[in-house]
């Protein structure tokens, strides 16, 4: 059995992978300053009572990517969880210092307080 495409169908299909190459592309170069981590224990430090939907929506994640990053910041004391009726109340651990030896002698509040300022111009 013999196929023959057309040079329509062909030039098609090419730009249409190329479309999709391209949306990848751009999808995978846009990077952020912060990690998910960060984003979350800073919107937690703003909000200590924000639902894990709003916090997930926020940082456009999944809420139970989300789930997982605020497991990771309990487990490594950066966040305790205080659970009132439904809701969770986090309360931020201000004096861990961060885990990097880059940033190791900044603590969280040092880079929560600069965020507040900057969130406050």
């Amino acid at each position: 059995m013999e196929v023959i495409f057309s040079l329509d169908y062909i030039f098609y299909t090419y730009n249409v992978a190329i479309s999709i190459l391209d949306d990848y592309y751009l999808v995978m170069t846009q990077w952020t300053f912060f990690t998910n981590h960060g984003h979350i224990l800073f919107i937690i430090a703003l909000n200590k009572s924000a639902p894990v939907r709003e916090i997930a929506a926020s940082v456009g994640i999944t809420e139970r990517a989300a789930l997982k990053i605020i497991s990771d910041l309990v487990k490594d004391e950066f966040i305790l969880i205080e659970k009132v009726g439904r809701n969770n109340i986090y309360t931020v651990n201000l004096d861990k210092h961060l885990r990097h030896d880059i940033e190791r002698e900044c603590t969280v509040s040092d880079v929560t307080k600069m965020l507040k300022k900057a969130k406050t111009k």
